[in-house]
């Protein structure tokens, strides 16, 4: 039960769904779409900045900022978000991986790209190399 309690502290986000556009394309756009359940007693308590973050196979690292707040995600609550980003016309051919990286700094701005990020519960989405979670694949 102990663990129970400590694993609830504060906000806890769990994303229930996530999809993405399967195939974008150089100068298009790409859409994501899912939900997220905060199922910790308590809620964010800071301003938060929210990024898309595309992960090319070589690296490559393409960020744009998003409409997310996650300090509006109450505790017992789902909240749906739907993203749209255009992908830059010089962007590298490839599958991209697709983050959603909620944080204190840009990724630009960040001292280290997990660097004050929110972690959701969800086992193995939370990347260290750029701070975000995993949403999905883009080819």
């Amino acid at each position: 039960m102990w663990r129970f309690v400590m694993n609830h502290m504060g906000y806890r986000f769990v994303v229930r769904s996530a999809e993405t556009t399967p195939q974008g394309s150089r100068g298009g756009t790409v859409k994501l779409r899912g939900r997220v359940e905060n199922t910790g007693f308590g809620n964010v308590l800071f301003p938060t900045v929210s990024e898309l973050v595309l992960e090319a196979p070589d690296g490559q690292i393409i960020t744009a900022e998003v409409d997310i707040k996650a300090e509006e995600w109450q505790t017992g609550q789902m909240s749906d978000y739907e993203i749209t980003m255009s992908i830059p016309a010089d962007a590298k051919e490839g599958d991209y991986r697709a983050y959603l990286r909620i944080g204190t700094t840009s990724y630009q701005e960040a001292k280290a790209p997990s660097s004050g990020t929110i972690r959701f519960a969800n086992q193995d989405i939370y990347s260290t190399q750029t701070g975000g979670n995993y949403m999905g694949t883009i080819t």
